[in-house]
């Protein structure tokens, strides 16, 4: 959170499936974000998984309070095969879009 000012890590005490994060950018929009995560070659999603490919919000994002007005979405999952180094990547990826 240091390295990206404005990033929201949503749910990161409470009990969640491993290697599942989703996170919120201020003032960013999420079709954008995701846009640009794929041309450096990492594979997102927006929103929660239970509403995967709808056009409106998630009912499960409203209700934990996170509000989706001016922020972009952002959801990451990591299966066995990603490494520590990877995870940095996409981090450091991350800062230097939302930097610009």
């Amino acid at each position: 959170q240091e390295r990206i000012p404005g990033i929201a890590i949503h749910a990161l005490h409470a009990p969640r499936l491993p290697g599942h994060v989703h996170l919120s950018l201020e003032r960013y929009d999420t079709a954008l974000l995701l846009m640009q995560l794929d041309m450096h070659g990492v594979a997102a999603s927006a929103g929660s998984a239970c509403a995967s490919g709808s056009i409106t919000r998630s009912h499960v994002l409203t209700a934990m309070g996170v509000a989706g007005d001016g922020q972009a979405d952002l959801r990451l999952t990591l299966g066995e095969d990603n490494t520590p180094e990877e995870i940095d990547k996409v981090v450091e990826i991350l800062a230097n879009i939302y930097k610009k």
